[in-house]
Parts: structure tokens; sequence; C-alpha cells
């Protein structure tokens, strides 16, 4: 008797543990508060404070395509090939035409954020082999459940700094080109049922079997081995068309990342820290972080990402999305993320495998929970006219008919011509580009510059130690800290996208100028060519890394500095080139519509380095650049109607 009531309390107690073991996460649950930062009020000097010493930088990552050597296949669109599938027309895609428009969750779906799951206990990999004549390859079983999927914030900017820390000796690969963790956010909780996933990739021999029974058509040899074991290359129809033939499909984006990241949010297949990387998942699947693979997916933002995809990336029909790549190399941690999803055309040759489960639902309905992502927006500022000159209402002379144009640059010749006579009601414009210190101060409130200006990259922020060694950088912090290089601080900040210089503009409570106000401010009223005058002076040099307000002959008659020889200086305008020949007399505002023009459609640039240009059309010379472009070293500065000042 009194060994079963002792075993009766080790039992009863036995439960008791674990009853309070499952509640302690829903007790341990908490949303992550919201943090709304405070501006500080500008300096009303250009003058910049004191940088901080550098500490550890780090900078953009790499998001460069491999090179077509060895086993890392280009990324570049490639044109259809004559008798391959270029289209869906013959196919039924696994998503729904109506979910190709990305509609929000339900406001009773999302739940309250939790914290990440602890690690995944030891799997025992499930590998069945299907019976039947086609495609009986292994096949791994993925049990039903929640898992991770996706980026959050905190991560990316964690990981960022460990990048930079590893890559200083790649500095010069990463300077040429971004990598971008936006695409990848939020991190969400996603359900699914249980699903088999191929164990390796579809191989050249398995994909000549369908060709030989007539369903699929044969693989672009430009991208395939003649190694019956190496996987092939085909577009995504081929794909598709040799999934169907199986009796199977391609997997869907979230199949395909729970495969290989299993349930704890891990960041590569072995687990969140990059050491002994190999190519074998939690669950055992096979070579998922070699080569990028077909989903059935198409390319749009995750539920609760409010990013705005760049213009390449919006066509809803043609781009279907990749996971997986590139091989595991100790130079390159970033790239062997599970979490990296890249968009390519259907046409485009890539690799894949198949999965066989329930028919797929579409991502927004499977989330159960996420932390959403919104770009940032700072708090307008009181406007201050300080260092600001003031341009009365009234006529000037715009454009110029009068110009020697360099060989090169002929196809300027007209689009400031005919001269004419525009009025302009009174504004204020900055009589100095904004600096570099000016611009950090805005970056350090965003806490970020990567798609935090209207969803697009705000500037072209680099770190220290490159031979490019740039004038804002951007240093290891929570959150994201940006810092100006000693001796860089009054400098005319440089890299800025359209968008980014909208956004400050905004922030100080002003707006970018027009154009026309642009070139009153710096010729006057009478047409003068250059700031001095109409008579060039052989003795002038462009501002280019000096100080601003450092030339006393750049400056205008309104005593506005630096217009002439700057870096290229945006303004509010849509270009077109034939804009002065039809533009209004009064208060000119620029074209109503954008010219198309890949990949972004073009706003007007005013001002340059090159002397040639600056002696030929002196402050008249229009140019124009990609309103989304942070790589082609402009500047600007802001302006404010004289009615809108307090």
């Amino acid at each position: 008797m009194k060994n079963t009531r002792t075993r009766l309390i080790l039992i009863l107690g036995l439960v008791l543990v674990l009853a309070v073991i499952a509640i302690l996460p829903s007790l341990w649950a908490a949303p992550s508060p919201t943090v709304t930062p405070s501006p500080t009020r500008p300096s009303s000097s250009p003058v910049a404070p004191t940088s901080q010493a550098p500490g550890n930088p780090f900078g953009t990552s790499v998001f460069a395509a491999p090179t077509a050597s060895g086993t890392n296949k280009p990324f570049a669109v490639a044109s259809p090939v004559p008798g391959q599938m270029t289209t869906e027309a013959n196919t039924t895609p696994s998503v729904s035409p109506a979910s190709l428009t990305q509609t929000p969750l339900p406001a009773a779906t999302p739940t309250p954020w939790t914290t990440p799951w602890t690690p995944m206990p030891p799997v025992t990999p499930v590998v069945e082999r299907p019976t039947g004549d086609k495609d009986n390859v292994p096949m791994v079983k993925i049990p039903a459940g929640e898992f991770i999927m996706g980026t959050d914030v905190e991560s990316a900017l964690s990981f960022r700094i460990h990048w930079g820390d590893i890559a200083t000796q790649y500095a010069d690969l990463i300077q040429q080109s971004y990598f971008d963790f936006y695409h990848e956010m939020p991190s969400m909780r996603v359900t699914l049922p249980e699903y088999q996933i191929d164990q390796v990739k579809v191989t050249n021999a398995r994909y000549r079997e369908c060709v030989s029974s007539g369903t699929c058509q044969s693989p672009d040899p430009q991208f395939n081995e003649v190694d019956d074991s190496a996987p092939v290359w085909v577009t995504w129809s081929a794909a598709d068309a040799y999934c169907r033939w199986a009796g199977k499909r391609l997997p869907t984006e979230a199949e395909w990342e729970k495969a290989a990241r299993g349930t704890d949010g891990r960041l590569y297949l072995w687990g969140s820290d990059w050491n002994q990387p190999h190519d074998a998942s939690a669950y055992g699947v096979l070579n998922l972080i070699d080569l990028q693979e077909w989903t059935s997916d198409f390319y749009q933002p995750y539920p609760g990402n409010s990013f705005e995809l760049p213009q390449r990336f919006k066509d809803p029909t043609r781009l279907k999305t990749l996971r997986g790549g590139y091989a595991p190399r100790s130079t390159e941690p970033i790239l062997s993320m599970v979490t990296n999803r890249l968009p390519a055309d259907i046409g485009s040759s890539h690799t894949f495998r198949c999965v066989r489960g329930e028919a797929p639902e579409a991502l927004v309905s499977i989330v159960k929970s996420y932390r959403p992502v919104t770009p940032p927006t700072p708090v307008p500022q009181k406007v201050d006219t300080h260092n600001m000159a003031y341009v009365p209402a009234g006529e000037f002379i715009m454009g110029t008919d009068v110009i020697t144009t360099p060989k090169r640059f002929e196809s300027f010749k007209d689009n400031a011509s005919p001269q004419h006579r525009a009025y302009l009601d009174a504004y204020y414009i900055d009589k100095y580009p904004v600096t570099n210190a000016e611009y950090a101060e805005f970056l350090d409130l965003l806490g970020q510059s990567r798609r935090a200006c209207a969803g697009y990259d705000c500037a072209f922020i680099r770190f220290a130690g490159t031979k490019y060694y740039p004038v804002v950088v951007e240093y290891p912090g929570s959150p994201t800290t940006f810092q100006v290089l000693p001796g860089y601080e009054r400098l005319p900040v440089n890299y800025v996208s359209w968008y980014g210089a909208q956004a400050y503009c905004a922030w100080r409570g002003k707006r970018l100028p027009t154009e026309a106000e642009w070139e009153k401010a710096g010729r006057g009223t009478n047409g003068q060519l250059y700031p001095w005058g109409n008579v060039w002076d052989d003795s002038f040099q462009p501002i280019g890394n000096s100080p601003v307000g450092s030339d006393l002959k750049d400056v205008s008659p309104y005593d506005v500095t630096d217009m002439l020889g700057s870096k290229g200086e945006w303004v509010s305008d849509w270009y077109d080139p034939n804009y002065y020949k039809m533009s209004p007399q009064r208060n000119p505002q620029g074209p109503s519509e954008p010219l198309a023009g890949p990949p972004e459609p073009p706003k007007v640039v005013r001002s340059t380095l090159r002397l040639e240009i600056a002696k030929a059309w002196g402050l008249s010379f229009r140019s124009f650049g990609p309103a989304n472009d942070a790589i082609s070293g402009y500047s600007f500065r802001c302006a404010i109607s004289a009615n809108d000042t307090p």
C-alpha cells in the first residue's frame, strides 16, 4: 500500500510539473513596446558637432550575383530559349491569380508576438522512397506545425554588425553592391500541414526521363553540365511541368524555408552561429544552400511588410521567388542564410526540387502572427530660416540659347532652351548644401537608411577602411548610429537619393526647391550664366571635397553659395528634356507626370563638378537621375515658400 501511495504521489507531481512547463511560454510572452524617437533641434549653423572617434564600422553587405564559373551559376535573367516553356500559359500555377494582390491579414488573425522558440531538439530524419515508376527519389517528411519564417529588424542589425567584423578584409567586395534584409521581413509564425520534400535537387538524369516521356522540353545546354548527377537548370515553367509529371509540385517559399530552417528561427541549416558549416538541415534535407532553387510563389512583400518593392521587382506575372544558394564559405556567411529570397524572371534558368502534400494556401492565410515592418517617419521640426536666403517675388531669365556644347554632352544641348522669362513667388532657399553632419543627424533619428525614405534607400551609407573613403559612415549600435569621419563634417553630403533628400527637407519642415527656384537663386534676375557674372573665370574650381561656403567666387546675387561647382543637386521636378519649351510663365513646377525611364522615372539634377560643362552652360545646366539613385553622388539643399514660414 505504501509503495502504491508513493507511486501515486510521484505521478501527480510529474503531471503538475508538466502543466507548469506548458503554461510558462504564455506567461512570458509579451508584445514588444513601440518606441517613437524624439527629434532634436538642428544646429542653426552649417558647422557640424564634434564627431565621435571611429569605432568598429560596418557597412551594407554583398548582394552580388555569383560568377558563371564553378558551381555558382549567374543570377542574370536569361533570354527564353526557343522550344522552352517560358510562360505559364500551358500550366496551372500553384498560386491563384487572386493571391497576386497582397491583402492585409484580418484584424483578428495576428496575435501578440512572443519570444523566439528554444533550439530544436535533435531530429531523426524520416526519409522515404516513394514507390512508382516516376521519380522515386528519397523524400524527407516534414512534420505539421508552426515555424519561424523571415527576419526581424533586431536580428538583421545584429548580424550586419557581426558581418562587418568578419569581412573588413573584403571591403572592396562589400562596396560593390547591397545586401538587403528588408525583403525578408517581418519575422512571422507560420503553420503548415505535413508534407514531403525531395532530399536532393532534381538531376540531369532524372529530368531526362521526363524529356523522354514527351512531357518536358530539353533544358538549355548553356546552363547544364554533362554529369548526370548534377542538378538540372531549367525555367520555372519547365520545373513546374516536371514536378507535375512526377505527381508532385514545386514547394512554396514557406515549405522550402521550414525544410531548411526547422522550427527555432535559426539563420543557417546548422544553427544561428557561423561555425562548422554543412549542407544538411535538421530534417535531413540536403544541398539547400549550394544553388538557388525555384519555388511556386510569385515574388511580393511578406504580410506585414510595408516597404515598397523597387520598380524592377513589380511585375507580378513573371517574377517567381528563388530560395537557397550559395555554397557555404567562410567569407560569405550572409549569402548562406536560409532566409535569403530573390526574384527571378520565369524565363531564366535555375535548379529545383519537388514536394508532395496538400495543396498549399497563400502565405497570408497561414501566418499566425508577425511584427509589422514600417518605414519610420521622423517628426517634422519647426522651420528655421537661419542660413537661408530670401528671394523676393518677381521675374527672372531662365534657360539659355547660346551654348558651345562639349561633344560628349551633345544630348543635353537643347534641354535648357529656349531662354524665357518666368515669374516666381517669394521663397527662402538654403545658402549652403546640406552637410554630412546635418544628414547624419537625420539618419540617427531614423535609426536606419535602407528603405527608410518612402520605402526607398535614403542614401548610400558606407563604412571606413576602404579605398573609397566615405564621409558618412555607419557604426554598430542599437539603434543604428551614423557618424561623420573627422574633418568631413562640413562637406556637402552626397550619395543621397531623391527620396532621401525629400525626406530630409520634410523633416526640417521644408521641401526641395523647384528647378526654377534653384536657377533664380543662382543667377539672379538678369540671366547671368555664372554666380559672379557672364564672363568665365579660369581660376574657378568646383567645390569638390571642400567645406560648404569656402569658395568666395561661387556666391550668387542672393548670397547663395556652391551652386555652380557642386556634385549635382536634386530638385523637386520630374525631368523632361523639352520642358523649357512648354513650361508655364508663372511658378513652373515641372511636368505633372514623370517620363518613363529605366529603372525609375528621372528627377532633375542641377549643377555639376565638370569644368567643361560648368563653363559651357553655367547655372543653366540641367541633367537627371532616377529618383531612387543613391550611388551617383548627388547632394541637395532645401527651400520653403515665404508664405509658409512662421
